[in-house]
């Protein structure tokens, strides 16, 4: 049960402890009663969409007490506590769930948005020489080109554990990069679509096929035939069982499986990220496809893209998707 030492909102005392609880309540209430939209993925500042939301909440939910502020121990906080930790639809009929996805697609457009910047600040970077202390972002993007895409800049970045890289040169490159950049342009157009997702049942998602190796269990997020169609959600996506990163990193790659026609060969190009001796989980699966993986299959692995947009988003390699299911 969520509670709070002040109040919270419109003319409240705001604490940032406070105001991460009020948050955190209100993405757990369905968009349809109340709950925040889009939801919030940063936390503890009162900005005025805080207070807005919590106005929605009120108007749909306590009209009555509709100010805009949360107090302790007072009727908004009891309903919100109330709403929040309502169970949803019976299994049979459980679907994924709506608020997941907002706030997912909304913490993938994060990542999302760093990329092109990235890539374009990459090229200005090699094209003038400069070094890592004039280009702090330097390092760490061409990490992200070495590890997720199989691309560096000389030979000496080659190991044992990678074999296939290739020097590239992004200032005049026409293989790799337009390729890329356009993939993720793409990606974006369907994460911030909300129209290319669908919620569907376990029963959906069995018939469609989207089962895994275990035979048991469907997946979180699929696309039926890669290239086409939208993204399918189910049950398996849903909070607590996937947290919001895991969650994120799903939309990404399920969102590029929309639209690359050649990412969904299992063989070459669909390889975990979790496939590799890098961090942040350190050879877990035993297994090194993804890093051994050449640059011609990569750039239409759809890991490879939600990874890259996590890595450049956050400055560094934080791999999330079903290898960390529970972040």
């Amino acid at each position: 049960m969520g509670a709070i030492g002040a109040s919270v909102g419109k003319g409240g005392h705001n604490r940032l402890a406070d105001v991460t609880e009020i948050q955190r309540l209100l993405n757990l209430v369905p968009v349809s009663k109340g709950g925040a939209s889009p939801p919030f993925f940063t936390f503890g500042v009162c900005t005025p969409d805080v207070s807005a939301a919590i106005l929605r909440f009120q108007k749909l939910q306590v009209p009555a007490f509709a100010d805009g502020r949360i107090d302790p121990g007072g009727p908004t906080l009891a309903k919100l506590n109330a709403m929040a930790a309502a169970p949803g639809p019976a299994p049979g009929a459980a679907t994924g769930s709506l608020s997941d996805v907002t706030r997912a697609r909304s913490i993938a457009g994060v990542w999302l948005a760093a990329v092109e910047p990235s890539i374009t600040g990459f090229i200005f970077s090699v094209s003038h020489g400069l070094s890592s202390s004039q280009a702090p972002s330097l390092a760490f993007i061409e990490d992200a080109f070495h590890k997720h895409f199989k691309l560096i800049l000389d030979i000496s970045k080659k190991d044992a554990d990678h074999p296939n890289v290739k020097v590239f040169d992004p200032t005049t490159d026409t293989t790799f990069l337009p390729v890329i950049r356009a993939t993720f342009r793409n990606i974006v157009a369907t994460v911030s679509n909300p129209a290319r997702f669908d919620l569907v049942t376990t029963a959906t998602a069995t018939a469609d096929g989207a089962v895994l190796a275990d035979g048991t269990t469907v997946a979180a997020g699929y696309v039926k035939v890669a290239g086409t169609g939208n993204v399918n959600i189910s049950p398996e996506f849903n909070s607590p069982t996937r947290g919001p990163n895991c969650q994120a990193a799903i939309v990404v790659h399920e969102s590029e499986h929309t639209v690359d026609a050649l990412s969904g060969d299992n063989a070459t190009t669909h390889i975990s990220e979790w496939e590799t001796v890098d961090p942040p989980i350190l050879a877990k699966f035993g297994l090194t496809r993804y890093d051994r993986q050449t640059p011609e299959q990569a750039i239409h692995n759809p890991s490879a893209y939600a990874s890259f947009a996590a890595h450049v988003s956050h400055g560094k390699d934080e791999r999330f998707g079903d290898g960390r299911r529970t972040e």
